[in-house]
């Protein structure tokens, strides 16, 4: 992703499932593709062998080349969505840093949690135009709204910076998104949405592997 400062949890979830589902619409593409791999046969042997030999490797050697397709696209799929896990993790922590007060004193963050809402907003209106000094001080007030779960002062306050409004954003968006995610969970979220096996993406049938191994 292109540095643009920070970016919210949808915009990282845009962008990691924009290459997921990429993943996924090539194994559509595959069949038409691998339909027309040959087993790589000597043509001295293709002749000896037989067309219906000849058919029934191409098939199993099809059948190989489907496998190893979808199990690439499963690792880099599985890997995209914990890739995606770090960045909102990431982001999260970036956005807490953001809200976070560079100077604010223990006597500062204790009166701050003592006012009201509405003092909590008419602090920070007389605060903002106060240099560095006040934006530390709406940092300190705005994170005593969080504590406390005032929205009103929380937003009022965040509103004065495109950043801060920005990491509040995704402080909000993080709080929802489950961090028990793990590459289980994307691995079977892959296999849920796509041929479960070669044979399915080939169109169906019995295994040409299989049918060869009995008769082996």
């Amino acid at each position: 992703m292109a540095e643009q400062g920070i970016l919210t949890i949808e915009e990282i979830k845009t962008h990691y499932g924009e290459q997921m589902s990429r993943l996924l619409n090539e194994i559509a593409e595959l069949a038409a593709n691998i339909k027309s791999e040959e087993a790589a046969l000597d043509g001295r042997v293709r002749a000896q062998a037989g067309d219906q030999v000849v058919r029934d490797l191409d098939i199993a050697h099809r059948e190989l080349v489907a496998r190893d397709e979808i199990e690439k696209r499963k690792i880099r799929y599985t890997e995209l969505g914990l890739e995606m896990v770090a960045a909102i993790q990431a982001a999260a922590v970036e956005a807490n840093e953001i809200l976070t007060p560079k100077q604010a004193t223990p006597e500062a963050i204790i009166a701050a949690t003592t006012l009201t809402e509405e003092q909590l907003v008419s602090a920070a209106d007389a605060a903002i135009n106060m240099g560095a000094g006040g934006e530390d001080a709406c940092l300190t007030l705005l994170r005593a709204a969080l504590e406390r779960d005032l929205d009103l002062a929380s937003w009022h306050i965040a509103d004065f910076r495109p950043e801060w409004s920005t990491a509040l954003t995704v402080l909000g968006e993080a709080s929802q998104f489950s961090e028990d995610v793990d590459a289980e969970e994307f691995a079977s979220r892959f296999d849920s949405v796509v041929p479960d096996s070669a044979v399915g993406l080939l169109s169906g049938g019995e295994s040409e592997l299989n049918r060869l191994g009995r008769i082996a």
